[in-house]
Order: C-alpha cells, then structure tokens, then sequence
C-alpha cells in the first residue's frame, strides 16, 4: 500500500469502527463523485434544461442497490472481492451517470468550439490531420488495427480492473478505479469549456466515411453535439443522452490505463 493509503488506514483504524472499513483507496472515488453531482447540479440549473431525472432513475438504484450489497458483504465478513466489486460497480455507475450529464447538458451552455484552436497546435508540431487520415486510408491494414485497437481499448481497461481485483490485488483495482472515476469526470468538465466537434467534420473529411474509414468514424457523434450545442431544446432525456466528447480524449487515458495496470508503481 501506498504510504498516503496506509497512513490514512492506519488513521480510521483509531477509530472503533474503522476495523470494519476497506482500504483507504476505496473512499477516494466517494470524494470525486459528490464533486461530480455538485458540478452536474449546477450544470443542469445553468443550462435552463428540464431534465426527465425519472428517466435516470433505475441507473441510480442500481448504484444503491449494489452499495448496499458491498455494506453488507463487507459487515458480514464475507468474500471481500465481492463486497470490493459491488462498491466498485455502484461507484462505475454513478461515474457513468455524472460523466454524461456533466458532457451532454454541459453543451446546452454554448461554449465556442475550439477546433480552430486545436488545429493551429497541431500545425505547430507539424502535424496535418486533413493529409494523414486520407493518407491511412491508403492502407487498409492499418486502419482496421486502429478501429480494433480503439474498440477494445474500453473492455481492456474494465477487464484489467476485473482481473487485478479477482487476483486479490484490491489496492491496485481501486488505483485503478481511481484513476478511471477522476479523468472521466476531469475530462468531462474540460469538454464543456472546450467543446470540439472533431477533425472529421473540421477539415470536411466527412467524404471517407465507407470509402476507406467506417462509416460513423469520427462523426457518429455530430447530430447530438449539434442538436445540444445549438441550445434549441429546452428538455432533456436519457435517449437524449450521448457520448460525444472528442476533446479531451477518454479513449488516450484509456490506453494510459492499461500501462497503469502494467505497471508495478
């Protein structure tokens, strides 16, 4: 354990019912989430939305219901994996459920996108996406490894949480998990300041979909982005709900975090 984590345990093992408590990494993620739903809140109020929170309801007693299976499992002595990944799946979904309130109400705010931004510092490293996407298309091979790659970076980074927890490695699922729940709700916030719709539609790419990238590559999120940023519905509901961040990118974390999960430190 960590010497912040062990000193923090070692704290609440002063205290007569801190025996009963789990690592000191697994309250971490209760910090960010209360962060989260405050941010969420005041982004709902300052957006003037009406959002259908009935609609988000059983995502919210499915975090209930596994938080007190977790308490239950935990008080009751029993498998402490399982009392570890109950609490985890109920943290997961209320992570979920702010990150895309947070995004997608966010954009109601109408921030201006930051495309333009974005090209210019690619311009300065030298890097032009309107020639290196065409260019990939030209090899098949590679773009088919990229879409493989982008696919399973999510199911990697969850299974890599599952399999470091099943090994009874619970402080470094929870780094893990840790990791995860912050840069999801991080990122989520950045989006709403810099909103971006994407290289695809910026440099008018939009001709390569079927025609050497999969159709929806880098624009299957445009008519949500649109819809919200233009500010034109006053209502709000789950089927509204959408991932649509392209700026900061979750799926780079994602891939740092199975380097993470790798790693020894």
């Amino acid at each position: 354990m960590d010497q912040p984590a062990a000193r923090l345990t070692m704290h609440l093992a002063s205290l007569r019912f801190a025996g009963r408590l789990p690592s000191a990494w697994a309250l971490v993620p209760a910090g960010v989430l209360v962060a989260a739903a405050a941010l969420a809140a005041t982004v709902i109020a300052a957006s003037g939305l009406e959002v259908k929170l009935s609609e988000f309801a059983p995502f919210i007693a499915l975090a209930a219901g596994m938080g007190v299976v977790s308490a239950y499992a935990h008080f009751r002595k029993m498998e402490p994996r399982f009392a570890q990944a109950a609490a985890i799946v109920a943290a997961g979904t209320l992570s979920l459920l702010f990150c895309g309130l947070i995004s997608n109400v966010g954009l109601r705010l109408r921030a201006p996108t930051i495309d333009a931004a974005l090209a210019r510092m690619d311009e300065i490293i030298g890097w032009d996406v309107s020639v290196a996407v065409p260019a990939f298309t030209a090899h098949p091979w590679l773009i088919d490894g990229l879409a493989f790659v982008y696919n399973l970076s999510g199911p990697v980074a969850a299974g890599s949480i599952v399999l470091t927890l099943l090994a009874g490695r619970t402080n470094k699922a929870w780094e893990l998990f840790n990791t995860t729940v912050m840069t999801m709700q991080v990122i989520a916030a950045i989006s709403i300041m810099a909103p971006a719709r994407g290289a695809m539609a910026y440099f008018d790419l939009l001709y390569l979909q079927g025609n050497g990238l999969p159709k929806g590559a880098g624009v299957y999120h445009l008519a949500a982005f649109d819809h919200l940023h233009a500010g034109t519905d006053l209502r709000f509901g789950l089927a509204d709900m959408s991932g649509l961040v392209t700026f900061p990118s979750f799926h780079t974390v994602l891939g740092l975090l199975l380097a993470q999960a790798l790693a020894e430190t």
